[in-house]
């Protein structure tokens, strides 16, 4: 956060310094004039510009990642942009309008098919967290207006890397918004209304601050007769003046549950500073580093970072009071889980066991089984007839005990006879 806010002082320091150059040249006179203070006057070429120098030719001499290079290593884009798959194919890009609106863009970029002489495919773009019209945009937010990316060969014919027309997309819709009719993303909405009221809040401070501050609105609302700002100097830094209280839409951009203040927008300490003492705070890197460190948003964010430093230590503290139960219970878990693999293991081969005993039989092993059965059962009856017969006499007193084993074993015989019989149909 506070890299974020460094970064931010120096986008304004250099702001101030542009302004203070231009109201010097003209005598103050450019409140009633027709440019507006995003216009660049030099020669020098503006980063992150639509169309690369030299560009032009067929977008199919162009490798998927050299297009995928131009768009998430451009100046203006890379910054506001993350990707949102897992694979390399879908990524947002946020943006702000001229009318305050904050708008997340998604591109998706599809992966190049394997098959002897496939060439790019056009990039699909859509609007994306609201329900917006605009003429580039059809009922459900895709950009269809855009002729480059209308079709795969409109896109390799024009000679366009994916940052030139993702570009192009994007200020279109910056300097024209579209029409929102609805935040469909809890996040996006709540970062658009509390701009919004942060805006209204502030609109009095910024009709009073004078030819300086009108200078370096960079293309407010109430200066209608002014230019739009130019697309590069209105995400150069965190949107600067025009938006407030502008939040950096990064999944990082602060600590989960910590609120930490918004920095201003201006600065009291650079009202009185002329154009010498702002570029050598630009240039020297100590003295801009105290100058930071002495600001009272620093002094701030100092004191949350020290209590909730003591926050972290107390509950580092009762971590350490709870880590000889912590440990206990993992002992006694390892335990237990041990004792269930070894269940576990002896358990498998009962379960197999019992799932083959229940299993229905082939019909073929169970005829098999029923004969085997039947030959034991008819040769014991056998053994006991030819073990009784010559012992009459003897074995007169066993008649009924002989004839009751021998029926019982000749009735299992027939028994298994007939299962046999009917299983064989």
């Amino acid at each position: 956060q506070q890299q974020q806010q460094q970064q931010h002082i120096q986008s304004t320091i250099i702001m101030f310094s542009k302004s203070w150059a231009t109201g010097r040249s003209k005598g103050n006179s450019s409140t009633g004039s027709s440019a507006y203070p995003g216009h660049r006057t030099t020669t020098t070429p503006i980063r992150g510009s639509v169309r690369a120098p030299g560009s032009g030719g067929n977008s199919s001499s162009f490798s998927r990642q050299e297009h995928l290079d131009s768009y998430l290593n451009d100046a203006v884009l890379g910054r506001s942009t993350m990707k949102v798959s897992t694979d390399d194919t879908t990524y947002d890009t946020v943006f702000s309008t001229v009318t305050g609106d904050t708008l997340i863009v998604r591109v998706h970029f599809p992966m190049i098919a394997f098959t002897p002489g496939a060439s790019v495919r056009a990039p699909e773009l859509k609007l994306t967290g609201v329900a917006a019209t605009h003429e580039w945009l059809d009922g459900i937010g895709r950009v269809t207006g855009y002729a480059p990316c209308a079709s795969d060969a409109a896109f390799r014919s024009s000679g366009l890397r994916l940052g030139e027309a993702v570009q192009a997309v994007v200020q279109e819709l910056q300097l024209n918004p579209p029409a929102v009719t609805q935040f469909q993303d809890a996040h996006l909405k709540k970062l658009n209304q509390h701009r919004t009221a942060a805006s209204s809040s502030n609109s009095s401070s910024r009709s009073s601050s004078g030819p300086t501050a009108s200078a370096t609105s960079m293309g407010s609302s109430s200066n209608s007769g002014m230019a739009p700002p130019s697309y590069d100097t209105l995400l150069s830094s965190t949107n600067s003046q025009q938006q407030p209280t502008q939040e950096t839409f990064t999944p990082s951009s602060s600590s989960p549950g910590v609120e930490l203040p918004t920095p201003p927008q201006d600065y009291a300490e650079l009202q009185n500073l002329d154009r010498d003492a702002l570029e050598e705070l630009v240039r020297d890197d100590t003295l801009f580093q105290a100058f930071c460190n002495s600001l009272p948003i620093t002094e701030e964010y100092r004191q949350i970072a020290a209590q909730h430093t003591e926050e972290a230590a107390e509950l580092a503290l009762q971590n350490l009071q709870e880590q000889a139960e912590l440990q206990a219970l993992h002992a006694e878990t390892t335990q237990l889980q041990t004792q269930l693999q070894t269940l576990v293991t002896e358990f498998d081969p009962l379960d197999r066991q019992q799932d083959a005993l229940q299993a229905q039989p082939e019909p073929k092993v169970l005829l098999r089984e029923l004969q085997r059965g039947k030959k034991m059962a008819f040769d014991k009856s056998e053994r006991l007839a030819d073990d009784w017969l010559g012992q009459e006499e003897e074995c007169a007193e066993s008649m009924t005990s002989f004839c009751n084993e021998f029926l019982a074993e000749r009735k299992i015989h027939h028994l298994r006879a007939a299962k046999m019989q009917i299983l064989s149909g």
